[in-house]
Formats: structure tokens, sequence, C-alpha cells
């Protein structure tokens, strides 16, 4: 490995990528006791007790997985439209799409994978109406959703006000941290309707793309609502880093 190139190790990286494959990551970090000697959570609890100096901000969109639930299950070329649920037929397919989710498809312990993938299908079941193609595909939504970006996420600013207060610290002085769901979807935006609130499309709304002519001329545009969201978004931004 040592004697490979950048360009080699790109390469290769490359021909094991499979854009279907949800989150698959052919090199992840390995744990080698060195360089990484702690896995993830292990290492947070360790740094729970360096105190931020500030203020902490965290925040998701409403519908973080379904910009890669395109890449794993639709086409490229019916990505866009006002397309409302996944290509799923039935049930089956659609567990079959939960497996990946969660990346258990690969699995060789069904006895193991198969009551996680039943058990998860069960939390999310809303019993409200009948299963549909809809349904499965707000299903799916919602749990690569929870799984990659907003567990997580909810899991760090828990860990660090719950260390905060359990040090000693009275509530105020434990310093504050925020959180925050944006759910807006811009409404020229030509994406599949089912995928709502995409990763990233905050951004847009944080440095003020609504006032740039040149992205409205070359992606889309935005509506006078959407810029004073943005005005909004950049204030709030704004003063949060200068106070917090």
């Amino acid at each position: 490995m040592r004697e490979k190139s950048v360009n080699e190790l790109l390469d290769a990286h490359d021909a094991m990528f499979d854009p279907a494959s949800y989150f698959f990551v052919p090199f992840p970090p390995v744990l080698d006791n060195h360089f990484l000697p702690y896995e993830n959570e292990h290492r947070l609890q360790q740094m729970l007790h360096l105190k931020p100096t500030g203020a902490l901000m965290y925040g998701v969109n409403k519908n973080e997985g379904s910009y890669f639930l395109l890449y794993a299950f639709v086409k490229t070329n019916n990505w866009h439209g006002d397309k409302t649920q996944l290509p799923i037929a039935n049930r089956e397919d659609y567990l079959n799409c939960l497996r990946r989710v969660l990346d258990l498809n690969n699995d060789d312990n069904p006895e193991i994978t198969e009551p996680l993938v039943r058990y998860t299908d069960f939390q999310y079941e809303t019993y409200t109406h009948l299963p549909s193609l809809a349904s499965w595909t707000e299903r799916l939504e919602m749990i690569s959703s929870d799984r990659s970006f907003k567990c997580p996420t909810i899991k760090m600013a828990t860990a660090v006000t719950s260390e905060n207060r359990i040090s000693g610290n009275r509530r105020a002085q434990t310093l504050p941290v925020y959180f925050y769901e944006f759910q807006h979807r811009t409404q020229s935006v030509q994406w599949p309707a089912w995928t709502g609130t995409m990763h990233g499309y905050e951004i847009e709304y944080v440095f003020g793309i609504p006032y740039s002519p040149q992205f409205q001329a070359t992606y889309y545009r935005f509506t006078d609502e959407e810029r004073k969201l943005s005005d909004m978004m950049m204030t709030y931004w704004a003063n949060f880093a200068r106070t917090g």
C-alpha cells in the first residue's frame, strides 16, 4: 500500500465503488490502536470532559436520507420529475431496500439480520393507513434519515448537554446547545416530490444564494418569500457566530 501512488489508490477505490450500494465505503477507517485507537463513540465519551468555549448549534434537514436513496434505488434518467415514490412494486421490494438502507444486505447471518429488519420496520409502522408505494417510500426515507443523520446528530448534542449537566455545573452555567430542523423545500427545485427537503439544501439559504443572479440563471430560481427566508437564516447564523 505504501508503494502505491495516490492516483492508484483512488482508481482502486473507484473500481470498487457502486453508487447503488447506498453508504458503502470501499476503504473504511481501520482501528489500528495507533492512528485510530478508538471507536467513534468511545472517543466521544473521552472528549466530553473538554468543555466548549461557546454555544453549540446542531441541525438537520427534514429529509436527509432522500438524496442518497436516489443514488441507491433510482436510475439517473428518472431522477427529475414530479414522482411521488420510489420504484417499489411490493412489500418484498420494500424489505430488500430496507436491508440495504440498514447495510445488512451482504450479511451472512440471517438469523441476526432478519429480526433487525423486521423490528425496524415495526418501529416505523404507522397503522393509520394501508401500506402503499408512497408509505413505503416515506418509511424508507425516515429510516435512512434517522439512521445516518438525525440520530447521530441528536446523540452528539445530547451527550454534550448531559455531560455538562452531570459534571456539577448548574444549569445557568451550562453553555447553551441549540438544535434545529430545516423543513423548507425550494419551490422550483426539480427533484421528485418524495425527496422533500434534501441533505444540503439549507446551505443555499445560509449563504444568500437566492440573491445570486448567476445561480438562478444556471440552476433554479427563488421566490420573494424564499429570499426573506434566506435573510432570516443569514441573520440567525451571523448572530450566533457573533454572540455564541
